[in-house]
């Protein structure tokens, strides 16, 4: 045999392999299915005859208790009434709640409006503020500097009469 062959030879067993192998595998998976259907099954049936229990109890508790069921719906048409009444209400509240907001946007905003006027007032006040003592303080400066020369002037003359004087006496 060539090794053509034996390679051929181990590729047909490859494959007979992977299909004894597919199979076990589907066997075991339709297995387990046939028991998941099984289980489904009498979990069906469980619900069911527990649904059917319970509502054969519920049409044993509701024999006879028409009288409940119209005073219910009595209870129920006595509260759509007042709810219809409670609605009519807050709906009044709520349109004067939406008037006061509005009110108080339009107060707020002329409030804002005026504020910045004020700044704007404030701002202009201020800097008039800033010139006007600019300039005192620039006019006490130059009279400062004046009287500093007067003073000046003034020891000198002192100075010099106290000199005279000194001079006169001798």
């Amino acid at each position: 045999m060539e090794t053509r062959d034996k390679v051929l030879v181990l590729i047909v067993l490859g494959w007979i392999a992977a299909a004894v192998w597919f199979k076990i595998s589907t066997d075991k998976a339709s297995d387990e299915m046939s028991k998941i259907r099984e289980m489904i099954n009498n979990h069906v049936q469980t619900v069911n005859n527990e649904f059917r229990d319970n509502l054969y109890d519920l049409e044993l508790n509701f024999i006879g208790r028409e009288e409940h069921l119209q005073a219910a719906q009595d209870s129920i048409s006595k509260n759509r009434s007042f709810t219809k009444k409670v609605k009519g209400n807050l709906k009044r509240k709520i349109e004067n709640v939406q008037g006061d907001l509005e009110s108080f946007e339009r107060n707020t905003q002329s409030n804002f409006e005026d504020t910045e006027a004020n700044i704007e007032k404030n701002k202009s006040d201020l800097s008039s503020f800033k010139r006007s003592t600019r300039r005192n303080m620039n006019d006490h400066g130059r009279d400062i500097t004046t009287l500093q020369k007067d003073v000046e002037t003034i020891q000198e003359k002192i100075k010099k009469l106290k000199e005279s004087a000194f001079k006169k006496e001798d």
